[in-house]
């Protein structure tokens, strides 16, 4: 999992042989360079670049990036393009967070009614 520059710095020995995949976590990535909330900026796209590079010259590992994530939302076809062998497309923690508490309030508003 890539989460913070020291990882990216250390791609290429992480992506050595017998490593299957690697997986970005944008959220993280974002916050340990400062631009959490900035899903198109510079910093957080190069960061990617490089784990992306690391990838293709990798002895067979895939890019994971997760679909359509709040701090890096792409679709299915703009993953595809950045070359991810793998995605999660189950919704992000923020998600479930945000349908729960629309649960509660709505079952909250149900007995006050």
């Amino acid at each position: 999992m890539i989460e913070d520059m020291a990882a990216v710095e250390q791609i290429d020995e992480i992506a050595g042989e017998g490593v299957d995949l690697l997986a970005v976590g944008p959220s993280d990535l974002s916050r340990s360079l400062g631009v959490s909330g900035q899903c198109d900026h510079p910093r957080l796209v190069a960061a990617i670049d490089r784990v992306r590079e690391a990838v293709k010259k990798s002895a067979g590992a895939r890019l994971a990036l997760p679909l359509n994530h709040a701090a890096f939302p792409r679709n299915a076809a703009q993953l595809r393009a950045l070359g991810a062998g793998y995605t999660n497309c189950a919704p992000t923690p923020e998600a479930r967070l945000l349908h729960s508490l629309q649960t509660q309030l709505s079952e909250a508003r149900k007995l006050l009614g």
